[in-house]
């Protein structure tokens, strides 16, 4: 009888600790990505809009490149 119990707790205590290892292995930074995707849809968080110093600065250094 000793022996069977033995051979129980061999089995069941790695698979628990590693069970409690997975509920706890998720961080909280990771918890509130996006899970489900749509195709040709951009679901992540909202791009900052340019100021008009810097759209100005992108647009001369963009004709500048075209032009070399």
């Amino acid at each position: 009888m000793l022996g069977k119990l033995k051979k129980k707790y061999f089995l069941y205590v790695p698979f628990s600790f590693l069970f409690l290892l997975g509920l706890t292995a998720c961080q909280e930074s990771e918890r509130d990505r996006v899970l489900r995707y749509d195709k040709g849809t951009y679901l992540g968080a909202k791009d900052q809009s340019l100021g008009p110093e810097q759209l100005q600065s992108l647009q001369s250094r963009a004709r500048y490149q075209f032009s070399s």
